[in-house]
Formats: structure tokens, C-alpha cells, sequence
């Protein structure tokens, strides 16, 4: 018995398995984390949204002057296969 009055197995923890979610793929990211999944700059990915090249959304309260902006991934992939097939920067 440990401290807590609990057996000690072995083990520090019961395993943990990934849920179902850990399977799907997310549709919107945190800017931050855009940033860090496609190598892209804080100010250049504000850039392509304000230019509309990259779709995202503002989630906040009415009357409030601060949210939380989300990008929609799948147009940051649109917009870098676009680049690809020869479009510029």
C-alpha cells in the first residue's frame, strides 16, 4: 500500500487509449497553430485573410471587442496547391 492507501501495481496510471476524435482531421485551427501546421508568419497568414486568399472566422459576444479568430484549414490548403500550380506570392 502507498501514502494514499491505494495497491501499487506496477503501473503509475491505467493506459490510456485515443478516443474517436483522435481520428478525425479538424476543419479550423487557432492562428497559432495554422502557423505552426503550414510554416506560415502570424502577419502573413492576417495578410492572406485580409486578401481573402484564406477564409476564417471571428467567434465573439456581441458588444465584445475581443474573440477568438479560426482558421478554415482547408482553405490554407486550397490557397498553397493554388501557389503550386504556379501562382504567386
Amino acid at each position: 500500500m502507498n501514502p494514499l492507501g491505494l495497491e501499487q501495481t506496477g503501473q503509475t496510471m491505467a493506459p490510456v487509449r485515443a478516443g474517436r476524435c483522435a481520428e478525425l482531421s479538424p476543419e479550423f485551427a487557432s492562428i497559432d497553430d495554422a502557423c505552426r501546421l503550414f510554416g506560415l508568419g502570424r502577419t502573413k497568414l492576417f495578410s492572406y485573410i485580409r486578401d481573402g486568399r484564406i477564409k476564417s472566422v471571428l467567434l465573439r459576444e456581441p458588444g465584445k471587442t475581443t474573440g477568438r479568430r479560426l482558421i478554415y484549414l482547408q482553405s490554407v490548403r486550397d490557397f498553397l496547391m493554388e501557389q503550386m500550380e504556379g501562382g504567386e506570392l
